[in-house]
């Protein structure tokens, strides 16, 4: 995510404060994780607490180390963070924090809410999802179609997919089970 912008606040308070940030999913080995975005990001979130690699005589503001978060939901889809094949949720930052106009960056982190998004589809981005592909992607009737076609035309077998919607909302309630979050709809854009 972006550096902080503007007036910054360093901070290890207990006030209570909520960040917003996307994830993409590992659906890989025995169950889904939450992965970070960002070139050269491997870390894969734990549920419970998330402990950075801020030692405890680092400075937060002058290491670069921590969870880094978007105070608002709008500023997350102002970054281009909200979008097919991610994961949305709030989460709290706490430990060593540094506050900026726009983002948080924390120590520790916490996630508390997995949001149910517009269930877009994987590849185009511009419908509401209908199938469940092998691989845990969802897309729409029109790109099912295409690939199915496709596939037809290599004389592969087209049953590919079943109707994703419960079964998308479904693997988010494995997710949010998993990591001790609730899960509920994303709230309307004029709410943000």
């Amino acid at each position: 995510m972006a550096k902080d912008k503007g007036k910054v606040e360093k901070s290890e308070s207990p006030d209570i404060i909520t960040g917003y940030r996307s994830w993409k999913v590992d659906w890989g080995g025995d169950e889904p994780k939450l992965q970070s975005l960002g070139a050269g990001s491997e870390y894969r979130w734990l549920p419970g607490e998330n402990v950075s690699s801020l030692e405890p005589e680092e400075d937060i503001e002058t290491s670069g180390k921590g969870f880094y978060m978007k105070k608002s939901l709008k500023d997350l889809k102002a970054e281009g963070y909200i979008g097919p094949s991610l994961v949305t949720g709030a989460i709290l930052p706490y430990g060593k924090r540094l506050i900026g106009e726009e983002g948080i960056r924390s120590s520790k982190a916490l996630i508390d809410t997995l949001f149910i998004s517009g269930n877009q589809c994987q590849i185009c981005g511009k419908e509401e999802s209908a199938y469940l592909l092998p691989g845990k992607v969802v897309c729409g009737e029109k790109c099912y179609n295409r690939i199915k076609k496709a596939l037809e035309k290599k004389g592969i077998d087209p049953a590919i997919g079943s109707f994703a919607n419960p079964e998308y909302k479904m693997l988010l309630k494995e997710l949010a089970d998993r990591y001790g979050a609730q899960l509920i709809e994303m709230p309307p854009e004029g709410e943000w």
